[in-house]
């Protein structure tokens, strides 16, 4: 029986790029699809996004970095959101606005006054002034790109599932 070369290095191919991509996603890495528009004009509503997995597992997240992680209101769900403050820094909301160690937090997702917010318990509550508060070991503080439109607070870094690959 002959062997066709061409046909053969092809299926080889094929099979070596599954290998590839099964090791890939067995290994930590998965996707993830934004819902809503709280990460605006970062993400969009449906985006797809690539989810490292693996890395909190050896590294605490940065500031800056964009998460996944489990919705405290709903069972099952994830959100997205992006870190505002991690163990030891001190966050204070006052006027719909973010001071991280008592200086006004200024980037260039949104001028918008801040509406929402989780506390420590993970409750969901409507924006007041707050006290300064200082970020306990063991979490960070959240909140997404879209500050009219999204929650912020404290969150476990337990209950996160990963870094948001760009």
């Amino acid at each position: 029986m002959k062997i066709d070369k061409k046909r053969f290095c092809r299926v080889m191919r094929i099979f070596v790029l599954f290998i590839i991509f099964a090791v890939f996603f067995h290994l930590g890495y998965s996707f993830s699809k934004v819902e809503g528009d709280s990460m605006t004009p970062t993400f969009r509503d449906g985006q797809r996004l690539l989810v490292d997995e693996w890395t909190y597992k050896f590294f605490k997240p940065e500031k800056g970095e964009v998460v996944i992680l489990k919705d405290p209101e709903k069972k099952g769900d994830k959100l997205v959101k992006r870190v505002i403050a991690t163990e030891g820094d001190t966050v204070q909301i006052k006027y719909g606005k973010i001071f991280l160690n008592g200086s006004e937090l200024k980037d260039e997702f949104s001028n918008e006054a801040i509406i929402f917010y989780v506390n420590k318990e993970e409750t969901l509550w409507f924006n007041e002034n707050i006290n300064e508060i200082k970020i306990p070991k063991g979490y960070i503080w959240v909140m997404g790109d879209n500050r009219k439109s999204s929650w912020y607070g404290l969150v476990k870094i337990a209950k996160i599932q990963g870094r948001v690959m760009k």
